[in-house]
């Protein structure tokens, strides 16, 4: 039960565009917020002990997710754009098209 602690640990450290990137690859649903992002990945840990193992792999496959991510956008809800836009801190309002736009000016716009 230790290492679901720690994993625990990890996962809320993460953000939730990368808690979603996570569930996606997973074939898991992405919608939530992050305590329901973390216990879904959670609750996978458990089922599937080895995707603790593909993390590494996730990780140098970042820069290529990234590029994905815009595509992403245009197919989520509305909801979920803005509960993304609430957890960076960013302005929620408007139409589904400006929150796209707006999750994709912070994802690349640094």
């Amino acid at each position: 039960r230790s290492s679901i602690s720690c994993a625990v640990m990890e996962y809320s450290k993460l953000k939730v565009a990368q808690l979603r990137d996570l569930l996606k690859e997973k074939g898991l649903p992405t919608n939530g917020n992050k305590g329901a992002l973390v216990k879904r990945l959670e609750e996978n840990e458990v089922e599937e002990p080895e995707a603790a193992a593909e993390g590494v792999e996730v990780k140098e496959e970042n820069n290529a997710a990234e590029e994905d991510a815009d595509a992403d956008y245009d197919a989520m809800k509305k909801s979920d754009l803005v509960e993304m836009l609430k957890e960076r801190g960013l302005d929620h309002s408007g139409l589904k098209s400006e929150l796209v736009e707006r999750l994709k000016d912070a994802d690349g716009g640094e």
